[in-house]
């Protein structure tokens, strides 16, 4: 006949109780540390690696939009803009824009299509909110972009900018400014002045009054009544855009 070998159940019954004891102390506190504990989670790490993942700056993308458009400057004549003048529009969209944010890059062309569809009743105004943080060239692009329009070229020269919004840069500025015709000693004067720094500095605040956060913000005013002024934020699609824009004309 075989012989149990002594053990745990051999000793004394106040030994086995303790012992039992501090056995399932160890057993819950592992369960609890492993399974019952809530998980620790880093929002922000979270956040961060999906931007890093999707290659998107999210210091571009403005908050929920509860800007005032009462506190912008009214549209007029004065501004660069495109379609027809602001006083005359019945629809006026004034967007804050930076030259080297991919978004407005791709705001840009939706824009264009609205104003050319609508060219008789919607005027399109830029004014310049360089995210100057984060992109160092935005700042030297929006004043070469005063320097064209003081010649007639902003429409033309801002299209170039934005088509080459990842090399931003002194020789670009000037090839452009040659490539559209302009008078190239005057246009270098005016940029080397930083002629028009006051007007870009001028409309950020302006920008930052009203309650803009990133590029692109676009307020949607109908006519010249800023009350009526609501705020697109982001690169939104023509087929999201436009039947805003439609509802306005009718």
């Amino acid at each position: 006949m075989s012989q149990r070998k002594s053990g745990l159940l051999d000793a004394p019954p106040k030994t086995t109780f303790l012992m039992g004891l501090f056995a399932g102390v160890a057993v819950t506190a592992v369960t609890m540390f492993f399974i019952g504990s809530p998980a620790k989670s880093d929002n922000t790490s979270d956040v961060k690696g999906a931007v890093a993942k999707a290659n998107v700056n999210v210091a571009e993308q403005p908050v929920a939009p509860t800007a005032d458009a009462t506190k912008i400057t009214p549209p007029s004549k004065d501004d660069n803009y495109r379609g027809v003048a602001p006083e005359k529009a019945k629809v006026v969209l004034v967007e804050y824009s930076d030259f080297q944010c991919p978004y407005c890059s791709r705001l840009e062309p939706t824009l264009k299509r609205i104003v050319e569809e609508n060219k008789d009743t919607v005027s399109w105004v830029y004014r310049h909110f360089p995210l100057t943080s984060i992109h160092p060239n935005a700042q030297p692009a929006a004043l070469a972009s005063e320097c064209a329009a003081e010649q007639g070229k902003f429409a033309d020269y801002a299209d170039k900018l934005y088509e080459n919004n990842t090399a931003l840069n002194d020789a670009l500025y000037t090839k452009l400014a040659k490539d559209l015709g302009l008078n190239e000693s005057k246009f270098a004067d005016c940029v080397s002045s930083k002629k028009y720094e006051s007007k870009i500095t001028a409309q950020m605040n302006e920008a930052d009054a009203a309650g803009v956060t990133g590029t692109p913000a676009t307020f949607v005013i109908k006519g010249t009544d800023l009350k009526t002024g609501e705020l697109v934020s982001g690169a939104l699609p023509y087929e999201t855009l436009n039947p805003m824009i439609t509802s306005l004309l009718k």
